[in-house]
């Protein structure tokens, strides 16, 4: 898979023997969120890891290559150009699903993540349980469900709908 992937993004395929060894290291850690950037020459310059927070995520390079190549940014958008620029030759990112397949021995906190999904869940219902009843308010203020769309984003057929149902369960 590392000379494919290698080869989709314009390097030589017969230059992709670091990638594929640090691929098979990868797959044993088994860890999705690393990843590597490896300039057209095959050389692996840095290593990269996918940090995400609520509902945003990126990928970018660890501390340790990013003080060694004297980054100024971290996010490997911007780290690939700097990199790029002080070898004089292309990078590319590449992260551990891309290069390898089946899964590894490290297996992710399922039951945290699906925790956390049903966390964000009960949250978002109850945020558009505010927003319904908030909108309800302003309308019962002399709000026509128009404004109200436009304050908040959604169609007026859908204020129209709270407002029927409201209406309907008094």
């Amino acid at each position: 898979m590392a000379q494919s992937v290698f080869s989709r993004a314009g390097g030589d395929p017969d230059k992709a023997g670091p990638l594929a060894e640090w691929a098979e290291e990868a797959k044993r850690v088994g860890d999705p969120k690393r990843g590597v950037i490896v300039s057209e020459d095959g050389e692996l310059v840095a290593a990269t890891r996918y940090v995400a927070d609520v509902g945003i995520g990126a990928s970018y390079v660890v501390d340790e290559d990013a003080k060694r190549l004297g980054l100024f940014g971290t996010e490997v958008g911007l780290a690939s150009g700097q990199i790029a620029k002080q070898l004089g030759r292309r990078v590319i990112h590449v992260t551990m699903p891309e290069v390898t397949r089946g899964a590894g021995t490290h297996a992710p906190d399922l039951d945290g993540l699906l925790e956390d999904l049903r966390r964000v869940a009960r949250a978002r219902a109850a945020a558009e349980q505010v927003e319904r009843q908030t909108a309800l308010l302003a309308h019962t203020a002399g709000a026509s469900p128009r404004q109200i769309a436009d304050a908040i984003g959604v169609s007026h057929t859908t204020v129209h709908r709270w407002i029927k149902r409201a209406a309907a369960s008094e």
